[in-house]
């Protein structure tokens, strides 16, 4: 069973929108300088080897995120939604929302 992307493509440019804005945000010459190239190699990759390298990316179902994102799995936060969304459906007053009780 294969569990390569049926439909990379759209992953692919969403996967290249997003390493292009950050790209912008840092600026082509401190990428170069933190990756120990010249300027002239980081503005060559936006072409022909950025959209092979996203490609391959989005082939293997892989998504560029901010380094600040943390990734969690659909289920499980589905599961905590429905949970909560029960909690919240048996609701119908403030006071139950109180940790103790209140004396008053």
């Amino acid at each position: 069973m294969s569990t390569l992307s049926h439909q990379p493509a759209a992953l692919a440019r969403k996967n290249r929108a997003v390493v292009m804005q950050a790209l912008a945000r840092a600026g082509q010459k401190a990428v170069a300088l933190a990756i120990g190239k010249d300027l002239s190699t980081v503005s060559r990759w936006q072409g022909a080897p950025m959209e092979e390298m996203v490609m391959i990316l989005a082939a293997l179902d892989l998504k560029v995120v901010p380094i600040t994102m943390r990734c969690f799995d659909e289920k499980t936060v589905e599961a905590l939604l429905h949970g909560h969304r029960q909690w919240l459906a048996s609701i119908e007053h403030p006071s139950q929302l109180a940790f103790e009780d209140d004396p008053e």
